[in-house]
């Protein structure tokens, strides 16, 4: 008897992740309840979500509105950032401007838009020339704000 409550119980609680379209990645059983509610609460349309976990933070990979997105997450449920990955037609002209000015021999790897609660927000490009890659960030106006060594 215990073990068919128990199958019950499991089937019932895959049922409504499935219905949130929500699957777990990378081994990722336990997301805590705080971290899923503030997700769900801050991306109420999102789609096609899957969790994964590094470290002690918990990712949220998904779609929205079109477009692929991470949203970062502290165990407590802080939220960290959000990346959204943006064709170059969305970066503004200001930006890509310089891009093609600065780095023209640079093979662009990567296009997209992070807001982050300690850095604010920004566009980006991923750069690469020579098996070096820079990210190159820009505000909404399209300003250079720098780059960095990006290591991923």
């Amino acid at each position: 008897m215990r073990k068919l409550l128990s199958f019950a119980i499991m089937l019932c609680l895959s049922l409504g992740m499935a219905a949130q379209g929500q699957t777990r990645g990378n081994g990722t059983q336990n997301i805590p309840n705080q971290v899923e509610q503030k997700f769900q609460s801050e991306f109420l349309k999102a789609q096609n979500v899957n969790w994964l976990q590094k470290d002690n933070r918990f990712i949220a990979v998904f779609t929205m509105n079109g477009f692929e997105m991470r949203a970062l997450y502290t165990a407590a449920g802080l939220w960290v950032n959000t990346d959204i990955d943006l064709p170059i037609e969305k970066i503004p002209a200001k930006a890509k401007d310089h891009r093609s000015t600065n780095y023209s021999g640079f093979s662009i790897k990567k296009t997209g838009f992070l807001d982050s609660e300690k850095n604010g927000s920004h566009y980006y490009f991923i750069v690469e020339k020579n098996g070096v890659k820079f990210k190159l960030k820009y505000d909404d106006k399209g300003n250079f704000l720098g780059q960095e060594r990006f290591k991923g």
